[in-house]
């Protein structure tokens, strides 16, 4: 700058969002599957996806977990699904009794 004045240009930066991670896990708590960790800067987009998890069914969100897609933040978080266990499938077929006396 001088007398005559001039121009001043300040450059930001994004600062560091705090990780979010991804949970898959059965109603009880247990992992079903591994965790993943979204990073990146403060407001950049954050989408994440359920997984078909063999003889598991997607149920709903955890109570109090972060939404399936939004904005990244300073605090962080996690995004959790939770799974029920498909039930056992029933086995189906046919008996054929055969009655007989004692001399067959």
């Amino acid at each position: 700058l001088d007398a005559k004045g001039g121009e001043v240009t300040y450059v930001y930066t994004k600062s560091k969002a705090s990780d979010i991670t991804v949970n898959y896990e059965d109603e009880a708590g247990k992992k079903l599957a591994d965790s993943e960790t979204i990073t990146g800067k403060i407001d950049d987009p954050y989408k994440t996806e359920k997984k078909d998890i063999t003889n598991y069914t997607f149920l709903k969100m955890k109570d109090g977990s972060l939404a399936a897609e939004g904005k990244l933040d300073a605090k962080g978080g996690e995004v959790t699904y939770v799974y029920v266990k498909d039930p056992e499938p029933i086995i189906t077929g046919t008996v054929t009794a055969k009655y007989v006396d004692e001399t067959g």
